[in-house]
């Protein structure tokens, strides 16, 4: 590789090639609403996974595996309630997984 980018019409995108995920500095955050009235923010760690970049854009892929164990919401009671069976269920389900299906410009 050349350099971590390329230009395509314009625009700069990543270099083609396998890019791996650093667990280091990367997380996924979500946001929840409790009854409908206030929200509540939480992330999860352990993020893990990698980004193939193709020399096509549109046949580029992205491949994502979460620790759902992870999850963080700031109160340690909620946070052992939603991953418990009533929500995540993390003894059952300890990773979230993510595969694109269609990358498109």
């Amino acid at each position: 590789m050349n350099g971590a980018t390329r230009t395509i019409d314009g625009t700069v995108v990543p270099a083609v090639g396998t890019w791996t995920i650093d667990p280091g500095h990367a997380q996924v955050g979500f946001v929840g609403r409790h009854f409908g009235l206030t929200k509540i923010r939480g992330v999860l760690g352990g993020v893990t996974g990698s980004v193939l970049i193709a020399e096509d854009i549109e046949e580029s892929s992205v491949s994502v595996d979460i620790d759902v164990t992870s999850l963080g919401t700031g109160d340690a009671t909620r946070d052992d309630h939603l991953r418990s069976e009533d929500l995540f269920d993390v003894l059952e389900y300890p990773t979230a997984t993510f595969r694109s299906t269609k990358l498109s410009v």
